[in-house]
């Protein structure tokens, strides 16, 4: 369970070093690097089990490719960080920022008192997780995964019948990788499938939105310390106790955060807004791949492809009043 936890921390990070230097070679934000590294995570899975899908692989296949893949990057990643140390940017490496904002922590007493209140709130809503029941209603992850691991096949037998599936399945449907980035999860680290669906697994996703709401915070109160902790820990505080409806966001962190729509509604689309105001479009585009491969979408286009569209108008008609006013 440690390497398990490890890998989720770390890895992440190492993945999105060589995707932030192609798609966003001016920026060294800690947080894009790493959450992209998840989304790209996810985009690996969901182009390997199709291509497992149509060569009529086995998903033992899969299980065996996916980790070559994934640490290949971890591996070019570290090699990119330490070229990126070597070369000595100093006013650009993580070293800095991380240090940097240690020490204003320190040194403020506001922002000691508002990184505890957010750390407390943070840990109540992971215990929530941990000792809470997850809501499986309608769900068929679990279902999926027994149905893979005894058939080694992916969806080609019904997760609840155990029949073989003649008529086919629609492709919305059977590019659904979540469960098998699960499975692997479970088969390599050799955690048993319901911790890492119903414990680790939803603890991760609410982590990965923290960091995603704190870059939002940092975006929107620039160089204002005590109002980004504030408005994190808001957004915190309203997933501890805002889970009065079923599909609400903190409902589906915290009861149902091993499903692909909490990690749209807490991440994904979060994160697309954050890269969208940046107009960091390339690395949005991760945001849209990884939400195709995660959730039903119409054709590919889900909820981030509208928050980009969206985005890309304002920016558009604000050029355009810009260059009227210019006349």
């Amino acid at each position: 369970m440690i390497l398990l936890i490890l890998f989720l921390l770390f890895v992440p990070f190492l993945i999105g070093q060589p995707i932030c230097k192609m798609l966003n070679r001016g920026g060294k934000e800690v947080v894009d690097i790493y959450v992209c590294g998840v989304m790209t995570m996810f985009v690996i899975s969901g182009v390997l089990h199709l291509f497992v899908m149509l060569t009529n692989n086995s998903f033992s296949y899969y299980l065996k490719m996916y980790p070559i893949i994934v640490f290949t990057m971890a591996i070019i990643g570290a090699v990119l960080i330490v070229f990126d140390v070597k070369k000595n940017k100093a006013e650009n490496s993580v070293k800095p920022r991380i240090t940097g904002f240690g020490s204003a922590w320190l040194k403020n007493g506001e922002l000691l008192m508002f990184g505890v209140l957010n750390l407390v709130v943070m840990l109540l809503c992971v215990t929530r997780i941990v000792t809470g029941e997850p809501d499986v209603t309608g769900d068929f992850t679990l279902e999926t995964i027994r149905t893979t691991l005894q058939t080694d096949s992916i969806y080609q037998y019904n997760s609840f019948t155990g029949k073989l599936i003649e008529e086919g399945m629609p492709i919305r449907q059977q590019i659904l990788t979540l469960p098998f980035f699960q499975l692997f999860l479970s088969d390599f680290f050799c955690v048993e499938i319901k911790t890492v669906l119903y414990k680790i697994f939803p603890c991760f996703v609410f982590f990965w939105g923290v960091l995603v709401y704190s870059r939002l915070a940092e975006i929107l109160f620039a160089k204002q310390k005590e109002r980004q902790l504030l408005f994190v820990f808001i957004v915190n505080f309203m997933m501890l106790v805002g889970d009065y409806a079923r599909m609400t966001p903190a409902a589906l962190v915290i009861h149902q955060g091993f499903t692909g729509y909490a990690i749209c509604a807490h991440v994904i689309i979060p994160f697309a807004i954050c890269l969208s105001m940046n107009r960091k479009w390339l690395m949005a585009c991760v945001c849209v791949a990884a939400e195709m491969f995660l959730i039903w979408t119409t054709y590919g286009l889900g909820y981030s492809v509208l928050v980009i569209i969206l985005f890309a108008l304002i920016e558009i008609v604000g050029m355009v009043i810009g260059k009227k006013k210019k006349v």
